[in-house]
């Protein structure tokens, strides 16, 4: 794996982002079947354990918000009007027929030991990288998303509430406790094959909303990731 971080200076939104690109080459000398890429990210948004994830499927955007309006200064936190971070996919690998693949799964998990929290054994990270819990079971639709009834591939990828309307299933509709949490986006299945090159890109986007905060410094992240989303295609 090679790896650049790079970053641009602007008058904009994309001062505040920097951008990863990955270069990932098969030198195993075997074909990877069933083969997962991910992305993870502790974002530890100021004091670690109020925080809320969720992500934008249109936008391959998985993103970390602060469950309330003021970040606990006194534990490290930034106070009130707290910002909101952001990982866009770019770019995700090419599969063993050149297409690229895109954010397929987008999971969660605590800084706790239990069934929803820090992978133990390699199961558990190819798990995680697949959309399942540590038990085998996939993620379910609502709650926090354990042993529900309807598998889904993308944690909490409702809207809280952003930029207007809250609908579909976040962590603030839902009510879930806060707490440090990690997330990944992983694309695959694909088969690697033996040589190939992959070059996987993506961009860490922060905004601050210091009027409205939470939702409000969400909403600017969008915002900022859209630009940011400008930049790259450009």
């Amino acid at each position: 794996i090679q790896m650049m971080a790079f970053a641009f200076a602007t008058s904009n939104a994309i001062n505040d982002m920097t951008f990863y690109r990955y270069r990932v080459i098969n030198k195993s000398g075997s074909n990877l079947h069933d083969t997962f890429m991910g992305n993870w990210a502790d974002v530890d948004l100021g004091y670690a354990k109020d925080d809320y994830v969720g992500c934008d499927t249109t936008r391959g955007f998985g993103y970390s918000y602060n469950a309330d309006n003021n970040d606990e200064s006194n534990l490290g936190g930034y106070g009130e009007n707290p910002p909101a971070f952001g990982i866009d996919f770019f770019q995700g690998p090419l599969d063993e027929f050149g297409r690229r693949q895109d954010m397929s799964r987008f999971m969660y998990y605590d800084n706790t030991e239990g069934l929803t929290g820090n992978p133990e054994v390699a199961a558990h990270y190819y798990g995680y990288l697949r959309g399942f819990w540590k038990d085998g079971s996939q993620m379910t639709y609502g709650g926090n998303g354990l042993h529900g009834s309807d598998p889904v591939n993308f944690m909490f990828s409702g809207d809280p509430g952003a930029c207007g309307i809250a609908s579909g299933w976040s962590e603030l509709g839902n009510g879930n406790p806060a707490n440090d949490r990690r997330f990944l986006q992983s694309a695959g299945p694909f088969t690697l094959q033996n040589g190939a090159v992959n070059d996987i890109i993506v961009g860490a986007v922060w905004a601050r909303n210091t009027s409205n905060a939470q939702l409000g410094s969400l909403c600017e992240a969008l915002t900022a990731d859209d630009l940011a989303q400008a930049l790259f295609d450009a």
